[in-house]
């Protein structure tokens, strides 16, 4: 991914206001001083340099806020969810912030700050529709699976729709009961793991457009008390019967998470 120091600023810029001055690809001091305050935010590392870590968290936080003004109604712009401000006064999305910020009697600076931003995760969750009564994945009956329940699998954003568990397959809830039983220890479904709508599968690391997350048939998780290559070799087994349809793991983007789908 292409990203230069003047889209490093333009970021910092719309997010938080950490930089401030001229959207150029010079490193100054004032840029410096941006990207020590970006990595603080982020937990990343002390350093003056914006590395790919940098990046992959400038982006991701961008493409929330694009996803959730894109989903209230305010556009930003023909690229769309591209995770990037504008070097212009913060092009479309700046745009779209200082429209919002307007609209919502906020200070309209073009900058998604603390109040902007408690404000649009506010909306945006008071505008999602709560889930109706009993509503279980596609039907699903979990009295069947009873370490589980259906908020375990649900699309856990926080900010992007109302858990999807339209999504869920019944097969991968099948799945996770019978690795949970056969270890006989607490099987935990990681933030990101379960079912993922479009929007946070966006923003999330490492994953890819059309996952199975979104389609409610994969699962990342993490059985506590057990070592990964213990997990992995089951699921292994799984897979050689036919149970799963693929299984793995990654420790740069999963931290040692294990990764089932089913077909």
């Amino acid at each position: 991914m292409s990203f230069s120091v003047a889209q490093a600023k333009a970021n910092m810029h719309g997010m938080y206001g950490n930089y401030t001055g001229a959207m150029d690809n010079a490193k100054t001091t004032a840029y410096r001083a941006a990207v020590r305050a970006f990595r603080r935010r982020h937990g990343i590392a002390p350093s003056q340099y914006f590395t790919q870590e940098c990046i992959t968290a400038s982006v991701s936080e961008v493409k929330e806020l694009q996803s959730m003004l894109s989903r209230l109604g305010f556009s930003v712009g023909a690229a769309g969810i591209d995770g990037r401000f504008g070097l212009v006064d913060g092009g479309a999305t700046g745009a779209a912030v200082e429209a919002y910020q307007r609209t919502r009697n906020l200070r309209a600076d073009r900058i998604a700050g603390s109040m902007t931003l408690s404000a649009l995760r506010a909306e945006y969750a008071a505008k999602t529709r709560p889930q109706s009564a009993g509503q279980t994945g596609r039907g699903i009956d979990f009295g069947k699976y009873p370490n589980f329940k259906a908020s375990e699998f649900a699309c856990r954003g926080g900010w992007c729709c109302d858990g999807s568990l339209h999504l869920l397959t019944e097969d991968i809830v099948a799945v996770a009961q019978r690795i949970r039983s056969h270890f006989g220890r607490p099987l935990i479904i990681t933030k990101v793991g379960g079912v993922r709508c479009d929007a946070l599968n966006r923003v999330t690391q490492g994953s890819i457009a059309g996952s199975q997350h979104t389609k409610g048939k994969a699962i990342d998780f993490y059985i506590p008390g057990v070592g990964v290559s213990a997990v992995l070799a089951y699921c292994r087994q799984l897979q050689s019967r036919g149970v799963i349809r693929y299984c793995y793991t990654n420790n740069t983007n999963m931290r040692g998470a294990v990764h089932v789908e089913v077909g």
